[in-house]
């Protein structure tokens, strides 16, 4: 080859890119290219999140946790009733229905 055809393959060749090696590809990984936060992703963030942890909640949970939120909401129902209201709620609730 002559060293002038030399010359023009090496041009050529240092164009071409460079493979990625396993250690730029973990280094990229690692530190990825930061971006901006925008709305949309935030609340796609969220939902995702809010998707992964009920998914870990077994019916058991749910259950307990529903539970709690009606005691919580009948004790503060009922410390605001009147003793009338507490009153006619027992009658209702606990007479026998014939």
């Amino acid at each position: 080859m002559e060293p002038s055809a030399r010359l023009c393959a090496l041009k050529i060749n240092s164009r071409k890119k460079a493979p990625i090696s396993p250690i730029s590809a973990f280094t990229r990984a690692r530190n990825p290219i930061k971006h901006n936060v925008t709305d949309k992703d935030t609340k796609k963030l969220t939902e995702g999140l809010i998707s992964q942890v009920v998914s870990r909640i077994s019916l058991s949970e749910t259950i307990n946790v529903v539970h709690a939120l009606a005691k919580n909401e009948v004790e503060e129902k009922v410390d605001k009733m009147t003793d009338e209201e507490k009153e006619a709620t027992f009658k209702e609730l606990f007479e026998k229905q014939v």
